[in-house]
């Protein structure tokens, strides 16, 4: 099981594409990466009218497992929403699981890393993906996001 946590905000999903389409790119770009099995994502959206949260906040009609939720309206509230569902998903989630992060600025809260290399202690697989330093949202037609803009950067604890 594999539970992703992504800052639409720091990390944007391509503009015109159905929920079910991200889902199914991520769940490709990941399993290339080793994680398998059953996979759910919570996207944080900025609350704001015709932003990601604007329009999905308030459609829920896709199939696949990905959730749009409210993180505020800066990072400092989104990154307390995500830190705040981990551990909820960790209280629900027995080890071994794998938790991915995309986020480009959690890697400099120290607070947050502390905790993220605890719930690796705990049997956890933690995962941090930041993303690659781009100036474009992706296209529609950008057949290899997320694969070609991400980097996975930190794994707390070696294989």
């Amino acid at each position: 099981m594999a539970s992703v946590f992504w800052d639409v905000e720091d990390f944007p999903f391509p503009a015109g594409w159905r929920p079910d389409e991200i889902y199914e790119k991520i769940e490709s770009a990941f399993s290339e990466k080793g994680v398998e099995g059953e996979m759910s994502v919570w996207a944080y959206v900025d609350d704001k009218e015709g932003s990601w949260g604007g329009d999905f906040l308030r459609k829920n009609t896709w199939e696949s497992s990905i959730y749009f939720l409210p993180g505020g309206k800066n990072k400092s509230a989104r990154s307390d929403r995500m830190l705040h569902d981990i551990h909820l998903w960790a209280m629900d989630s027995p080890a071994p699981a794998d938790l991915i992060l995309v986020s480009g600025k959690v890697k400099k809260d120290k607070g947050f890393t502390r905790r993220l290399r605890g719930l690796d202690m705990r049997n956890y697989r933690v995962f941090l993906i930041t993303p690659r330093e781009t100036t474009v949202a992706p296209a529609k037609s950008s057949c290899e996001w997320p694969k070609f803009t991400i980097r996975w950067r930190i794994r707390f604890r070696p294989e």
